[in-house]
Order: C-alpha cells, then structure tokens, then sequence
C-alpha cells in the first residue's frame, strides 16, 4: 500500500459535498470529499442498485497497478459515517484537452480485460500535462451496463497498443498475473466465482491473441504446423512431380 493508499484510508474528512450530475442523469451518489491536508477524493457509497458497484472501482484500480496500465487514480474501500464505500483520488483536469492517442488504446485494451460497459467521454479526464486519468469503473467486470463493446470493435486500438513497448511488457505482466493463485483468489472475493473465471478467460484470450497474430515468436508458426504443412506437400505437390521424377529414372 504506497502513501496515497493510507491517506485516503486515514486522513480525516473534513468537508463533504454531493456531486450533480448533468441534467440529473445520474443513478448513483457520489461527493467530493475534502481532507484535513487539503487534498481531495471522490466518495461513491455502496447502494442496493444494479449501476453501483462499489468493489468493482477498488478492483479496478488494484488490477491497473499490478498490470502496469497506470490509468486508474488509487481508489480503497472506506467507510465513511457507517457506510461502506470506494474513495478515489480527486483528478484535476483540463476541460476540452484532447487525450493521447496511446492512451485512449491502452485504455481500450484494459476496458476489454475488466468488461467495462459504461466507458464514454465522461469518464476519463485529461490532466494538464497530458496524462490521462479513467476513472468510473463500477460497471465492469460483472456484465452490467448499457454501453459494451465487442472486441471486434476495439481490435485496431488494442493492436496498437499490443504492439507497442508498453504493451509488450503489460502482456508479460498479464502472464504473471494468471500464473499467482492468490490473484484469482483475490478475484472471486470482488467478484464471485463466475465473474472471476470470466475476468481470467478474457485475459488468456489477450494473451492468445497477442502470441498468435500480433507478437507471435518466431518459428512458432513452423513448429506448430509443421505437420499439417507435411501433410499438404505430400497430398498436393508430391502427386504433381512425381511424374516427372519418373521421366529421368533410368531404365
């Protein structure tokens, strides 16, 4: 747990402020919070509602760190006046600034992995420096939402990202990921059992995808065929030139 994990565990709340959605669309309470320090973090209560999910924020931010996406503000679980909930930190941005076309793909890329379906241009933020921040992760991983997409429809931006230094080394850590038990144990107690093992087949999927068509190691391919590929030469060429080998035996 790194220091702006146990502020937002222990520091005291000293202001509270409910946050309106636009035109009031919005299902789910959340407030900005204010510290004794001065810092600020988003507070989202756990409600009996199929839109609030609490633990999926936490999850969310806890699966970007160990994979090294690095998009999701820290976020912990805290009660708050006796109520159980996720706390975030509090993101400033810049209204209007265009986010980095890298990051909208790794964004893509990890949305795939945690089944995000409620992903739109209101909910990632753009810092003044550029960094982008997703934040509003509590429709994911358990199928709920209303905007999903298929991974047809991510393939060329999770291409790109795959592709790239980051994405080879986010791979790698998604390989680790799978192999450590503990992690899945750590899944089933966010998800249940069902959303867990459904979390882990998507991230086999990328990792099949990724060795298969995007970074496939070399003579893989080969070794892996090279039966099939036998059976082709005998089957199909072998009938074509054995006549003329016959031609120039002698008699």
């Amino acid at each position: 747990m790194d220091h702006t994990e146990i502020d937002l565990k222990n520091l005291e709340i000293k202001t509270r402020k409910e946050i309106i959605e636009d035109e009031g669309k919005g299902v789910n309470s959340t407030e900005i919070v204010s510290f004794s320090d001065g810092t600020k973090a988003i507070w989202k209560p756990h409600e009996e509602t199929w839109s609030s999910n609490y633990r999926a924020e936490v999850l969310a931010y806890e699966l970007d760190r160990k994979l090294g996406i690095n998009l999701v503000p820290p976020t912990v679980v805290r009660e708050v006046d006796g109520k159980i909930g996720s706390l975030q930190r509090f993101v400033p941005s810049v209204p209007g600034k265009a986010a980095r076309q890298s990051d909208l793909d790794k964004q893509s890329f990890f949305d795939y992995l945690i089944d995000n379906r409620d992903r739109h241009n209101g909910n990632f933020l753009v810092q003044a420096l550029g960094s982008m921040a997703s934040i509003d992760n509590g429709l994911s991983f358990t199928g709920a939402g209303f905007k999903a997409k298929t991974f047809e429809s991510r393939r060329g931006k999770i291409n790109s990202f795959l592709r790239s230094a980051e994405g080879k080394q986010v791979i790698s850590n998604v390989r680790s990921y799978i192999s450590d038990s503990s992690n899945y144990q750590q899944l089933r107690e966010y998800l249940g059992e069902q959303h867990a093992a459904r979390t882990i087949e998507r991230m086999k999927k990328i990792i099949e995808y990724n060795d298969k068509i995007i970074n496939p190691k070399k003579g893989s391919y080969f070794k892996k065929n090279f039966r099939g590929l036998k059976e082709a030469f005998i089957n199909l060429i072998l009938p074509v030139v054995e006549p003329r080998w016959g031609a120039i035996q002698p008699a």
